[in-house]
């Protein structure tokens, strides 16, 4: 069995590391993406545009 120098983990181990880091990292921009659309910001930022155009 091969283990990945930089991880010291087998490949098996190495992907599934990558798959939950990715999978962390969408989950932590989808609630970044839900707080923005709930606060009161967006809308004061739409408001702003409308009155600029």
């Amino acid at each position: 069995m091969k283990i990945n120098r930089q991880t010291g983990m087998c490949r098996r181990c190495t992907e599934e590391y990558h798959l939950e880091q990715e999978r962390a990292f969408n989950e932590q921009l989808e609630r970044e993406r839900a707080a923005c659309e709930e606060s009161t910001e967006l809308a004061d930022v739409r408001r702003e545009w409308d009155k600029m155009r």
